[in-house]
């Protein structure tokens, strides 16, 4: 069966035998081609079967799956309709639009009555509730000192909402407004409450409104660091996990205090577990490499999943798609963002602009920015702001491989990259052979390259860090053939090097993983197995321990030059790497994997994450915290340090910054379907007409675009409800096709391709009675959904599923069959049967018996 390239035979052994008539050859033939279909998933559910062999098994069994879902669908057919996926009249996307919401629920804070004082409350907090109107801010002091009596829930909820309702709203001369009653009228209607779940635990609840954005800020907090890390246990066939662990600096000492856990969701995994009665959601691999806070205390994770958020659609198969998520103070997920790529992605790096929009960072195969022409894998940069809206996407556009290694903010907000080429950029900047160094400047605004620099010979070079240094001009760190190399870069002309020095050797396997600047202090991070490196020159504050271990080396920026201050490891005699910097007050803090013992008898399994605390003047590690489970390799990515960290707000079960969750209401903005992506439509067997998102779209606009291909209401759609309905009508067939691979706006709507059927010609609601208009009628397949050979679950629910489209082939069959013998039971007096009728019965007869036998005679598949 391997070497067959179709399963569809319309000359398969016993399809003469059924008759000339198109249903009989059409459900024989769909029959045969399942059969075929049934032989390979049964294959591959077998125990003998090797795991290695399903991925061949899996290609194979989609190409045939999808040949035969067409040859359904366009078959030739006469009292039959034969339908490859449900039997349906209308469809409901599954994609729903979120709206903005309008009140926030924190944290469990009591679980005795409402009168209780609230656990961890002193009564000398002091925090900030910063409400914005129209574009007006009004700062509240929310000091709880005033509040007489024990702070509980009550109080508290009423001693906040006197204090938003002191203030008197106006009109707009700027005069005091009144109630009917002479009252002075509140300026704001948000208001705080006490919410009670079924278990009588009581939490504080927020209620604002469309035109009121509320704040919380503390008055004061304690440091904290935000730390990324992924998890891939050695035992079971657990995916890959990824998390954000919260260390907290209490009396001067780093606490782990929470980790927030995030995954996709495995969305064929997940429709096979619920086949099976096992109602649990499945998660997909999920992995980051970046972590990074903005200006008010939201935290933001760039890594890439196989997985779906929400009505983010994962459509690269069984390749990951880089992934954003945001997140509150208190780990609850603000949002997720999938890239939207259908070949796979890759995600390298994050960074925050003065207005907290978040710059991300990776690579692809698609062209997803508006400037890309030409295939092949490229580097992309996506904007997005503050509420996941996507600002833009640059893409390079080179005709070579390119990558880019690391991203940061100028001052101006525009975005600075570093990277490698493969080839030239552009005819001002060619290649020089091999990787060179790639420098871009992207305007912040608009999304166009400002400047390019291509710096390299016939050699490999790799801008792997990127810094913006004291003078405001570009520091950029790469290993070239096993070199530490700092340039510092001219910011308004990136073809003039200032400065080029040569830090010394750390191997061709020694990795440089990050660059940061504290006014003229450099701090220069990576991983080498030459415990002799000294950056040229450096005091050594930690010695190395021997093995491949992280560095921390200081350099002082002179500006022609740079000068080596001091050069601390971090390891063991085992396997340990930095990953990431992270600077915070005099302190500089480092993240990443180790195999030993960082911290005395802190190793937990095979491979644990740590956190270093350095002093940024003398280099001298002051403290390291290593976590880590139990036969789980624990490899940290990223770290983020805020000064903001832990505050009242933490124990009033409230996050810092800004609680309203606006969003827009955009079919762009609320998935990963971009202004140009398609489907078609083609009514009653028509021409198939295009139905393309613009820019701004939502679901009624594209259901009023949907309603203007048919002048006659065969086809309805609809777009309240916050979903998409199409739905056909009367004796009406409207089939739906997918877009193009890049442009599918369909399946990044969840929705798959399918064909509608009125309700008439559904269920058969016409006036013939005739024993002949009753034969035949509508089979569904169902040949959609979940169904592949990747592994054995999925194997053997595939199997079934294919079980019962051979079984429809066969009802199918034998709806047309009774025909002759009705009429002949039905027919007045007797007499001899007719040769010719005789010969159709035993046609009938022999291919009915050949399909409830399961099998056809002859095909002598094998595997």
């Amino acid at each position: 069966m391997r070497n067959l390239r179709s399963f569809i035979d319309e000359n398969a052994p016993g399809v003469e035998s059924v008759g000339v008539g198109p249903d009989q050859r059409a459900t024989f033939v769909a029959f045969d081609a399942l059969t075929k279909l049934e032989t390979l998933a049964r294959f591959a559910a077998e125990n003998s079967t090797p795991a290695s062999s399903l991925s061949r098994l899996d290609a194979q069994f989609q190409q045939n799956l999808a040949e035969i879902s067409a040859y359904i669908a366009s078959a030739e057919t006469d009292k039959l309709t034969l339908l490859s996926g449900a039997r349906a009249s209308s469809l409901t996307s599954p994609f729903e639009m979120k709206s903005n919401s309008e009140s926030f629920i924190g944290r469990t804070i009591a679980t005795e009555g409402r009168d209780q004082p609230i656990p961890g409350i002193v009564g000398d907090e002091v925090f900030t509730l910063a409400i914005t109107r129209l574009g007006e801010r009004t700062d509240l002091t929310i000091d709880l000192a005033q509040i007489d009596g024990p702070i509980t829930v009550d109080s508290l909820v009423s001693f906040i909402n006197e204090q938003i309702t002191s203030v008197q709203g106006t009109d707009q001369n700027g005069d005091p407004i009144f109630t009917a009653s002479g009252d002075p009228a509140p300026k704001f209607t948000s208001r705080f409450a006490v919410s009670t779940d079924a278990n009588f635990d009581h939490s504080l609840r927020i209620n604002t409104t469309l035109f009121e954005e509320v704040r919380l800020i503390p008055a004061v907090a304690e440091p904290s660091l935000f730390i990324a890390s992924n998890k891939s246990a050695l035992i079971g066939d657990d995916v890959v996990r990824t998390g954000i662990t919260r260390f907290d600096q209490s009396d001067g000492t780093l606490v782990q205090k929470s980790t927030a856990d995030m995954a996709g969701v495995d969305r064929l995994a997940t429709e096979i577990a619920s086949a099976e009665d096992d109602g649990a959601t499945v998660a997909a691999s999920t992995s980051s490499t970046a972590v990074a806070v903005d200006g008010d205390g939201f935290i933001y994770t760039l890594g890439s999943s196989t997985g779906d958020f929400g009505n983010q659609r994962n459509l690269a198969g069984a390749a990951s798609d880089v992934v954003l998520t945001k997140m509150d103070s208190l780990g609850n997920v603000v949002f997720s963002r999938l890239l939207g790529s259908s070949t796979g992605a890759e995600a390298f790096s994050l960074a925050i602009d003065s207005q907290n929009n978040v710059v991300i960072a990776g690579s692809t195969a698609d062209n997803i920015g508006e400037n890309a022409v030409i295939s092949g894998v490229d580097s992309f940069v996506t904007k997005f702001s503050s509420r996941g809206d996507e600002l833009f996407t640059f893409q390079v556009n080179s005709a070579s491989e390119d990558r880019v290694q690391a991203i940061t903010i100028d001052q101006d907000d525009n975005i600075i990259v570093s990277g490698f080429s493969r080839g030239a950029l552009d005819v001002n900047n060619p290649s020089a052979g091999g990787r060179d160094a790639m420098l871009l400047k992207i305007d912040g605004s608009s999304g166009q390259r400002l400047d390019a620099t291509l710096i390299g010979d016939q050699n490999d070079q790799q801008g792997n860090a990127v810094a913006i240094a004291g003078d405001g001009n570009i520091l950029l760190a790469s290993n070239e053939g096993g070199r530490v190399i700092l340039r510092k870069v001219d910011a308004n002309d990136f073809s003039s090097v200032l400065f080029e020095q040569d830090l010394g050797a750390i191997d061709r396997s020694g990795e440089i993983s990050g660059l940061k600047v504290s006014g003229n202090d450099i701090f220069l991070v990576g991983s080498t197995d030459n415990g002799n490196f000294t950056g040229t020159a450096a005091t050594v504050a930690n010695a190395s321990s021997g093995g491949r271990e992280g560095f921390v080396l200081k350099l002082a920026d002179q500006g022609a030059s740079a000068t080596a201050d001091f050069i601390s490891f971090v390891g063991t005699v085992a396997f340990d790497e930095i990953n990431d910097v992270a600077l915070g007050g005099s302190e500089v803090f480092v993240t990443g994997t180790t195999r030993g013992d960082l911290e005395a008898n802190g190793r937990v399994g095979p491979r644990d994450g740590f956190v270093a605390r350095i002093d940024m003047a003398s280099g001298a590690i002051s403290e390291v915290q290593q976590f880590g489970e139990m036969l789980t390799n624990v490899d940290a990515s990223g770290i983020a340090f805020v000064n903001n960290g832990p505050s009242v707000l933490d124990r009033l079960g409230l996050p810092m910054g800004m609680v309203d969750r606006f969003v827009t209401r955009t079919i762009e903005d609320q998935t990963t379907a971009r202004a140009g992506d398609f489907f078609e439509i083609s009514i009653n067997g028509g021409r198939r007409q295009r139905v393309t998102l613009s820019e701004g779209d939502n679901l009624l606009d594209l259901a009023r675009k949907i309603n203007r291909l048919s002048f006659r209401d065969e086809v309805q759609a609809e777009g309240s409800n916050n979903k998409l309905l199409i739905r056909a009508t009367g004796s009406n067939q409207v089939d739906v096709f997918a877009g193009s691979a890049e442009r599918d706006l369909l399946g990044k709507m969840g929705i798959e391709p399918q064909r509608l059927l009125g309700t008439t010609a559904l269920f058969n609601l016409d006036d013939e009675t005739s024993a002949d208009a009753r034969l035949g009628g509508v089979f569904a397949f169902n040949l959609g959904g979940a169904l592949g050979l990747s592994n054995k679950q999925q194997a053997a629910f595939t199997l079934t599923r294919i079980q019962e489209s051979i079984e429809t082939a066969k009802r199918a069959f034998r709806s047309l069959s009774p025909s002759p013998l009705d009429d002949l039971l039905n027919r007045p007096g007797g007499g001899t049967v007719p040769t010719r009728l005789q010969n159709q019965i035993g046609n009938y007869s022999a291919a009915l018996q050949r399909l409830q036998g399961g099998g056809i005679g002859g095909t002598g598949f094998t595997i």
